[in-house]
């Protein structure tokens, strides 16, 4: 495993072309030489503002060039950075920043009509936290700053570099427990993985990048634009997805490189206005985090004109990606499996006992790599129940693997659906509708849904008194908690079907249905 740190990643690129063009973004271009410079700066006016080495930063924003300037920034001065959803509400964004222990928050003014800086600053839990916009342009924000430490003149703050042994970030990602957990990774585990699934893609200079996977999420941060500096891939960073912005950046800026969700390319297949676009730059797409129908790949390859169609799988404790086909696969194979395991990766299909199975039989996928997780942050018993005593990583999948060695994942063990290209788990949506007062029970369980894949549906019971109103109850949740984890369905039922010994019996559930 190649042992670099984020920073040199970046440096690599700077001394093979550091006039080269690093990233685009809505007219504004940025070398490689410049995206260090920013970076520098940005380091240099968080360490005047007190950040040093192994403190957390949250960076709770859209895809954007200034994300990737400051998550280098925070790696530049040894400190831990903390990307987040930017779909959460405040206060699941306050319960990270303070679990965490986040002395500083760089978060945006202006997205999706929130702002979110203002939202934070009213918390009170938060006071003494160090707020600083990302897309602001007043004094204090990070534009300010950054362009203040480039005017000149001020001298350099000393700071402790990182290491790649170092820690370089930590990934939240929710379980069954009820909370998100916090994925501990090194830099080395970072920046390997990204160098291994841009071998894998067969990314290059002469390619550019579309990044439309968020950077909170690490398809988007590891697999995204980190991959990209190692390769010296340009990057071309969109905050949310629009068919038409989306052809037209292809068209503009020859897009060669589209990884994403199923749904996505789904959209760009039924885009009425598709063909008034040139999409033929388009070569290789990229796709994974639910079942990819056959039919899906062959029209990628002829509606969109894509012929290098992959799949890949993955979860945040294995940094991103374990398994991803061939660049050549046959359509079946692409549809019907998730790949060989990546450089550097074991893969073994476990029984209930721990035991390897025979090949073709299903059981619990585990992993068994160098990109593995370290620890969850605080979280001991979680760590030790997922791996086991031979360095194996517990996934919580059901899969199997063929006698090519590609694997197939059949089910979840943990439960969890996966809605538009999001991770959802029953626990913890479960979790936060409990703290409806009107809601005695919960459970939630993932149906197939046309578009989306499939989505949360809610079984309520309720406390003694209340009348049924689900949809007052949807609204709420539409408030509390992120658009992807409200279940689409709600049903309030007068029990929830148990075993003997008092547990849920969540395959009956569907039978419930009135």
């Amino acid at each position: 495993m190649i042992s670099r740190t984020v920073p040199e990643v970046l440096q690599d690129a700077v001394t093979a072309d550091p006039g080269g063009l690093a990233i685009f973004e809505a007219g504004r271009s940025t070398s490689y030489a410049r995206l260090q410079a920013e970076a520098e700066a940005g380091a240099n006016a968080l360490t005047r503002l007190g950040l040093q080495q192994g403190d957390r930063v949250v960076l709770w924003a859209p895809n954007s060039t200034d994300w990737i300037v400051a998550a280098i920034a925070v790696h530049l001065c040894g400190a831990i950075l903390v990307p987040l959803n930017t779909r959460l509400k405040p206060e699941e964004a306050a319960g990270i920043i303070q679990r965490t222990g986040a002395k500083f928050v760089a978060a945006t003014e202006h997205f999706l009509n929130l702002d979110n800086i203002a939202n934070l600053r009213a918390i009170p839990e938060l006071a003494g936290v160090n707020l600083i916009s990302l897309d602001g342009a007043g004094a204090g924000s990070w534009r300010e700053r950054v362009a203040s430490e480039l005017g000149g003149g001020k001298p350099t703050p000393s700071r402790q570099p990182c290491q790649s042994g170092d820690v370089s970030d930590f990934i939240f990602t929710s379980g069954t427990t009820g909370l998100p957990k916090g994925v501990v990774t090194t830099h080395a585990q970072t920046t390997a993985n990204a160098r291994a699934w841009g071998e894998a893609v067969g990314l290059t200079e002469d390619d550019t990048y579309l990044i439309i996977n968020p950077f909170f999420h690490t398809f988007g941060y590891k697999a995204g634009w980190l991959a990209a500096l190692w390769f010296r891939t340009t990057i071309i960073p969109m905050a949310t997805f629009n068919a038409e912005e989306t052809c037209k950046l292809i068209e503009s800026q020859r897009v060669s490189i589209l990884p994403g969700p199923p749904t996505l390319f789904e959209d760009l297949i039924k885009f009425e206005r598709r063909e008034s676009y040139d999409l033929s730059s388009l070569r290789a797409a990229v796709t994974g985090a639910a079942v990819v129908p056959e039919e899906l790949v062959r029209q990628t390859q002829s509606v969109l004109g894509i012929d290098q169609v992959m799949t890949a799988y993955g979860l945040t404790e294995s940094c991103g990606v374990a398994t991803i086909t061939e660049r050549d696969d046959p359509i079946d194979r692409i549809s019907t499996t998730t790949g060989r395991p990546l450089d550097g990766v074991e893969i073994m299909i476990a029984n209930d006992e721990g035991l390897p199975v025979e090949t073709g039989e299903t059981g619990e996928v585990l992993l068994r790599s160098a990109y593995n997780f370290i620890h969850y942050l605080d979280d001991p018993e979680a760590t030790a129940a997922t791996y086991n005593p031979n360095g194996w990583m517990k996934t919580g999948d059901l899969g199997r693997l063929d006698s090519l060695g590609y694997l197939t994942i059949t089910g979840r063990k943990k439960e969890m659906f996966i809605c538009g290209g999001f991770n959802c788990y029953p626990a913890e949506i479960e979790f936060q509708l409990r703290q409806h007062p009107d809601i005695e029970e919960v459970a939630i369980i993932g149906i197939p849904d046309a578009r989306m894949g499939e989505v949360g549906a809610a079984f309520v019971t309720l406390k003694p008194g209340v009348a049924p109103d689900t949809a007052a109850i949807l609204d709420w949740a539409r408030d509390k908690i992120a658009n992807y984890k409200v279940p689409r369905k709600m049903q309030i039922v007068d029990a929830l079907p148990r075993n003997s010994l008092g547990k849920i019996e969540k395959h009956k559930l569907p039978d419930l249905t009135g």
